[in-house]
């Protein structure tokens, strides 16, 4: 029985026991363009919850990447449809993955 994305109570002991959770983020540059190809893909997989911003590549604001990265705890994994909507450039999505490595998760995989 799920009782939250980190709690699961095992109905034959009835103890609870933490379990990792996909979480997953999306970005569209401009409001015309659609998340749903996306954001289907990530739930396809199993993400717990999407975030997704629209924002240019070229903005470094984004609220939502942060809040993701924020929500994640020891053992989730933060799933993105594709590379290019974690990092507006090279040198941006190895900036990313090295915050995520300084909050102590393992390099991607």
């Amino acid at each position: 029985m799920l009782l939250s994305r980190n709690l699961v109570l095992s109905v034959s002991s009835g103890t609870l026991a933490a379990v990792s959770a996909l979480l997953g983020y999306a970005r569209v540059s401009t409001a015309d363009q659609n998340l749903d190809l996306q954001t289907d893909a990530l739930s396809a997989a199993g993400c717990f919850r999407v975030w997704s911003d629209t924002s240019s590549g070229a903005k470094t604001d984004r609220p939502e990447l942060a809040a993701a990265m924020d929500a994640l705890r020891p053992g989730d994994t933060l799933v993105v449809w594709r590379l290019d909507r974690l990092g507006r450039s090279l040198p941006h999505l190895i900036e990313t993955v090295t915050a995520l490595e300084q909050r102590g998760w393992p390099s991607a995989r």
